[in-house]
């Protein structure tokens, strides 16, 4: 029975630990907002090229934290 239960606080603990890292990652990763008030003829490429390197890391992120967690769940069920 005692068994059982420390089974259960390293559960609770492991994923009390993979919620600290999900919310350090989206609350203190930085903010990249710049004003640009010069006119440029390359504004919309640049800007679509910076949101779409925000989206390709935003999912990369995604992905990286669905791989950790998929790769503990793995080794609990091993």
């Amino acid at each position: 029975m005692a068994i059982v239960k420390l089974m259960e606080r390293r559960k609770v603990l492991i994923l009390a630990v993979l919620a600290a890292v999900l919310v350090s990652i989206f609350v203190a990763s930085p903010a990249e907002a710049a004003l640009d008030v010069k006119p440029n003829k390359n504004a919309l490429k640049n800007e679509v090229n910076t949101a779409a390197d925000n989206i390709v890391t935003f999912v990369r992120t995604i992905f990286g934290v669905i791989v950790a967690v998929l790769f503990v769940w793995g080794r609990f069920c091993y």
